[in-house]
């Protein structure tokens, strides 16, 4: 009913431009908002609306939780009028709909007062009192953290509600309260990294929000949605999105969208299809956008890629500005058949699979920390959190320099040079091996390990790597009777990538071996393609019987399914099940040692004079 408001003439609704969506309202599950003015003729047609809904389906509608909302600047007198009129209460901004808060005007911490109340009431439960220092960790990475996930995915609020925020946790996890009053041994940044950073796990709320909205502006980018369309009509008239600059009067919620576009904009990569994509703004060549490499020229024109491939050739004149070689370049090194029944396909880079996740994103936009050694190889399910909490205060922070005595074993903590304060070996290493007989993990592998009587040689002994060690023969095995045996290698240097290969028979003997430079690449693109190439090869030879072995476990699990193939290989390994499938091809892997000779040829392809024509193969083949 609400959606056939447009079609009645009395009904004055939200204007948008002509190309846009004409949005009358919006709805999820029994909350609803209309968009229209407060002219009468206009209010009749709604409540005549809401009128039939409440004939037709028997159901009444409570107006006593009914409201509406108009612009701040109308008077006092108009307001009177429409809640006399519609009978229903007025509300005044900032609104709340479906948890979240709409508001006008500036961005202010008094429209967001929920998302800390939600952490000062969690924190100031009774219960949590008796929590030790892992399980207020926990609470707060599982809890806590998560209190506000759905308004940070929904709205985007001001930074001072994150510091604010995160303040109240810091306290939490050093005092067990909101009011603080001790010494923070760690500051919440520090803490806020992966536990093989040095950090205790926890999420920065800015770094969640930034991945929320990357997940917006890939929604916008990728999918043909209503806001899509909206945001297209409203903000994108004058030029492609990638481009268009934020001018005061937008919303707020796009300019955030705009200013996380530079960092995931790019990340994009389209794989063309109908070719509806746009040939200078839009990521397809894994090059980045092709206007970047035009340097000082403004290029303003939008044209999809369908418009310059025709009929298999590139028509280079349609172009403005004209293309530089580079840009040939690159265009002649890319792939292209367009498909008019399958549309362009959207793959997010930083995601193996190249599907968008907010988890991959997050871990693309946070700021990263190299590998802590220790760290690193400290978190294990058997060993308990409050040893990693006697770390954090022991031996990580920045203000107290240690020194280790390795005499009586004591520690003592030094400040500017002067003896400040004095601590037996109560926290990591003693409760470390006090663990040797109740986990097994620790049992498995220090009691093996003779145990130092110094600091010194103890930590390098939890420094180093306490693994169980065994031989295994490796050798490469002849195929069976009437079978060959292909084996494919890839090598990745830089961004330089090649493959190679060898066929041989059941006797061991040489029939063949290729060396495939593949120019930009990865050692995984480089695997696949290689491995693709052998089995052509040996197709178009007339040989059915064949085995093909790979020493990428990865490659071998996505020709099997048995995992998730990262989108830049997508294309080829399904080329290469179809092969598999129709010839019966039996895949298997092997251990580099056996795949020595592949191996080999594959380092070849870095040769000079091989890569100077990228993609064209060298083979040698027995000659009889």
């Amino acid at each position: 009913m609400l959606n056939a408001l447009h079609r009645v003439p009395s009904f004055n609704s939200f204007s948008m431009n002509n190309p846009g969506p004409q949005i009358s309202h919006l709805s999820f599950a029994d909350d609803t908002i209309i968009f229209s003015s407060g002219r009468k003729a206009t209010l009749q047609t709604i409540l005549k609306t809401l009128a039939n809904y409440e004939r037709v389906l028997g159901k009444l509608i409570n107006k006593n939780k009914c409201s509406f909302t108009m612009a701040p600047n109308i008077t006092l007198s108009i307001i009177r009028r429409v809640g006399n009129f519609l009978n229903m209460r007025y509300e005044h901004f900032p609104i709340k709909y479906l948890g979240c808060p709409i508001y006008t005007g500036r961005k202010t911490l008094d429209i967001f007062p929920e998302m800390i109340n939600k952490v000062i009431n969690k924190i100031k439960g009774w219960q949590l009192k008796f929590l030790s220092s892992g399980g207020r960790a926990t609470l707060i990475r599982h809890v806590l953290l998560a209190l506000n996930v759905h308004t940070l995915a929904a709205v985007h609020p001001p930074k001072g509600i994150f510091e604010l925020i995160e303040t109240y946790l810091t306290r939490f996890y050093w005092t067990g309260n909101e009011e603080g009053g001790t010494y923070h041994w760690i500051s919440w940044d520090n803490l806020s990294y992966p536990y093989k950073e040095g950090g205790s796990n926890f999420r920065k709320l800015e770094d969640t929000y930034k991945a929320f909205t990357a997940k917006q502006w890939w929604k916008f980018r990728t999918i043909d949605s209503l806001l899509s369309k909206f945001l297209r009509a409203k903000y994108c008239r004058e030029g492609h999105p990638s481009i268009i600059q934020w001018k005061p009067g937008q919303s707020h919620s796009w300019k955030v969208m705009l200013q996380i576009r530079s960092e995931i904009d790019h990340k994009i990569w389209w794989k063309v299809r109908q070719g509806n994509i746009n040939f200078w703004f839009d990521n397809w060549t894994k090059q980045g956008p092709l206007c970047d490499l035009m340097e000082d020229i403004n290029i303003q024109q939008l044209i999809p890629i369908n418009e310059v491939f025709k009929l298999g050739q590139w028509d280079w004149t349609v172009l403005v500005p004209y293309p530089s070689d580079q840009i040939k370049e690159i265009i002649n090194n890319c792939y292209i058949s367009l498909d008019h029944n399958t549309e362009d396909t959207p793959y997010s880079t930083p995601a193996e699979t190249g599907i968008f996740s907010v988890s991959s994103a997050w871990n693309f936009l946070r700021h990263k920390k190299p590998i802590a050694p220790i760290d690193s190889r400290l978190w294990h399910k058997d060993v308990p959190y409050k040893i990693h909490d006697s770390r954090n205060r022991d031996s990580r922070t920045s203000l107290l320099q240690w020194e280790f005595c390795t005499a009586d074993m004591e520690l003592l903590c030094r400040k500017d040079g002067n003896q400040h304060q004095k601590f037996k070996p109560q926290g990591f290493a003693t409760q470390m091996l006090e663990l040797h007989n109740k986990k097994p993990f620790v049992q498995k592998n220090l009691c093996k390990c003779e145990i130092p009587n110094n600091w010194n040689n103890l930590l390098n002994l939890m420094e180093s790597k306490l693994v169980d060690t065994c031989s295994v023969a490796v050798k490469w095995i002849k195929p069976p009777l009437l079978f060959v045996k292909l084996n494919s290698d890839g090598s990745g240097v830089g961004s330089s990538s090649g493959g190679g290969g060898v066929v041989r028979d059941s006797m061991g003997n040489f029939i063949m071996s290729f060396i495939l430079p593949l120019g930009i690449g990865t050692s995984n693109t480089a695997e696949a393609n290689a491995f693709l190439f052998g089995l052509k090869w040996c197709i178009d030879n007339g040989y059915n019987l064949i085995i093909a072995e790979t020493d990428s476990l990865l490659l071998r699990n996505c020709i099997s399914e048995s995992l998730v193939t990262p989108w830049r290989i997508k294309e080829t390994v399904e080329e290469i099940r179809k092969l598999v499938l129709r010839h019966d091809i039996i895949v298997k892997h092997c251990f580099r040692e056996a795949n020595k000779v592949a191996d080999k040829l594959a380092s070849m392809s870095h040769d000079t004079e091989v890569t100077s024509s990228p993609h064209r193969s060298k083979l040698y083949a027995e000659t009889n």
